[in-house]
């Protein structure tokens, strides 16, 4: 496997996880929303599993954009 295709399965493999963190935050916000039903009352641990995956999903995709700066300078 070449250094191209490590780095294109690398990008492939973090949109996955992307993509599944923020799947999680929305469904932690609206199982808070649906257990309190006020939007400004939060369950903390929902809360914070939300602006975790929040968080980690932005960094992840501060990631991807450092893999492909350095897939273009090859």
């Amino acid at each position: 496997m070449t250094e191209k295709e490590k780095i294109l399965r690398g990008i492939k493999i973090r949109k996955f996880i992307v993509n599944a963190a923020i799947v999680l935050a929305f469904f932690s916000m609206v199982l808070d929303l649906i257990i309190t039903r006020n939007f400004f009352v939060h369950v903390g641990e929902l809360m914070l599993v939300s602006l975790l995956s929040f968080g980690f999903a932005i960094f992840m995709t501060y990631q991807i954009k450092q893999l492909r700066s350095k897939l273009e300078g090859q």
